[in-house]
């Protein structure tokens, strides 16, 4: 449980949460979580959905954007925020998971989030790659 990590302080030398942060009913106690169980010198690294439609159902609780971001892990030293996918990915996103008879083409919306076949967009990524460094 993120909420709550049954290690002692300064355990970790790095943590990797990958598309967790959006199911959590209180991210800010698992980013004090975080922050506690990584030693001195540690490293995280999340990604998190921004632009991208609701799943896990019920437990999809939110979307982070920059800013919020920035304030649910202020107690870090350094916050990179690497946008990733572009409005052509969340529009195929929309569609795809919009319409049975496209579910077929979600194979292909990875693609879409690769930089070398869409820009990313900066004010409306797909998602965030989140590099924590205490």
């Amino acid at each position: 449980d993120a909420h709550s990590i049954p290690f002692a302080d300064s355990s970790f030398d790095s943590i990797l949460a990958i598309e967790v942060f959006e199911h959590l009913h209180d991210p800010a106690k698992a980013a004090s979580e975080i922050y506690r169980t990584l030693n001195h010198n540690g490293l995280a690294i999340l990604s998190m959905p921004f632009m991208f439609h609701i799943h896990g159902d019920p437990s999809d609780y939110q979307r982070f954007t920059n800013t919020g971001i920035h304030t649910l892990f202020k107690a870090f030293r350094d916050i990179t925020i690497i946008p990733f996918g572009s409005r052509i990915h969340v529009v195929s996103d929309i569609v795809t998971t919009g319409s049975k008879p496209l579910a077929i083409f979600r194979l292909f919306n990875w693609l879409l989030t690769l930089p070398l076949v869409c820009t990313p967009s900066l004010d409306c990524p797909s998602g965030y790659i989140v590099i924590l460094s205490k």
